[in-house]
């Protein structure tokens, strides 16, 4: 009777934790308003998460990924257009043969918002309804990935 009832809510955690993932629909690329990343392309914001463009008008970029899960597949997959596997190659290929350090990783929206907030080279991504949530001034939407 035990294994049942744990079987039973080990499926309804499965179900939840499928849902909760396809409620995150869409994904906003966000930068410190005041920074020189304000105008960027979309051309730039993946040359910044493979690792290419470390600069912006004599600033250091300062990328952050958020930690692995949906947000983050949806964002390598429509901007960098690559896998999740695809992109921890090429990270990790990227750091033995160049010691470049990889972007920045953040488990809470509330962080990686306040970090952008608080630095002009900063550049990350968030769930939408993670920003208008929190919603901090000094904070510009660069674009929306998602349905």
């Amino acid at each position: 009777m035990i294994t049942i009832i744990a079987r039973l809510f080990f499926l309804i955690g499965i179900i939840f934790l499928a849902t909760a993932e396809a409620q995150t629909t869409k994904v906003v690329v966000i930068v410190n308003a005041a920074g020189p990343l304000a105008g960027i392309s979309e051309r730039d914001i993946r040359d910044i998460y493979l690792g290419e463009k470390r600069f912006h008008e004599g600033m250091k970029v300062q990328p952050v990924n958020y930690a692995e899960g949906p947000v983050k597949d949806l964002f390598i997959s429509a901007i960098v257009r690559m896998t999740p596997k695809e992109y921890k190659l090429h990270w990790t290929r990227k750091i033995f043969q160049g010691g470049v350090t990889a972007p920045l990783i953040e488990r809470r929206a509330s962080e990686i918002i306040r970090y952008i907030a608080l630095e002009p080279g900063g550049i990350g991504y968030v769930p939408e309804d993670e920003m208008k949530a929190v919603g901090l001034p000094g904070i510009k939407i660069l674009t929306v990935i998602g349905q």
